[in-house]
């Protein structure tokens, strides 16, 4: 599967509330560098979250924002990463 250089994804949860809503859109750099505190699209066990990332490392720790909400993080390898927010819209 060939991998684009940008991703769009449509927001379909609260978890990261309130910087990235239900309904709100984002597009992805599917090639950036990541950094502790990047928001990105990953997939999770075959779905495809928006997360902030905690940690980096043989693995990257994500979390959400909205601990309301969702208060687990989530053990993903570097080829789970889609890509990291770059535009809110």
């Amino acid at each position: 599967m060939i991998k684009l250089p940008i991703s769009r994804f449509v927001i379909s949860e609260k978890s990261m509330e309130p910087a990235f809503c239900d309904k709100d859109r984002v597009l992805t750099l599917n090639y950036a560098k990541l950094q502790k505190g990047s928001v990105v699209t990953a997939n999770v066990n075959g779905t495809v979250m928006l997360k902030r990332v905690k940690s980096l490392g043989k693995k990257i720790v994500l979390h959400s924002d909205n601990k309301s909400v969702a208060k687990r993080e989530y053990e993903v390898a570097p080829d789970d990463i889609i890509g990291r927010v770059f535009l809110k819209y």
